[in-house]
């Protein structure tokens, strides 16, 4: 009976330590990618006034590579890169494009997870004088 219990409470132990690393594993594979916006400003179709700076914050609910994210403010002429703001806190990226003349715009946004995985958005926005 002894070496019956002792191979039973092995194999138990073997399972256990096998189910414990596939649940470690799938929980980290659920979270990875699923990086989701919680907040911005500005919000999608919000009526700003251009007579101020114009600047943009996103926050996420993992943290973002400040140096592989990116904004670019698509304008009524065109589109530009906004220079995103290295030591903001780790879960948000800002950024300061100035004064804007009234029009449409959109903001276009690429957020890099530490993990890799790239999220990207648009939040069209309106400027009036």
């Amino acid at each position: 009976m002894t070496r019956y219990r002792r191979a039973v409470s092995r194999a138990v132990s073997i399972v256990t330590a096998g189910m414990i690393a596939l649940f470690a594993l799938c929980a980290n594979t659920t979270w990875a990618g699923q990086m989701t916006l919680t907040t911005s400003y500005p919000v999608a179709n919000q009526i700003m006034t251009g007579n101020e700076g114009v600047a943009f914050a996103l926050r996420f609910d993992a943290p973002v590579s400040h140096t592989g994210s990116r904004f670019i403010l698509l304008t009524p002429t065109g589109g530009r890169a906004i220079r995103l703001r290295i030591n903001s806190d780790p879960h948000t990226l800002a950024g300061v494009v100035g004064r804007l003349q009234p029009g449409s715009y959109q903001l276009q946004w690429s957020a890099k997870a530490i993990d890799g995985e790239v999220t990207t958005g648009t939040i069209p926005f309106t400027v009036k004088p």
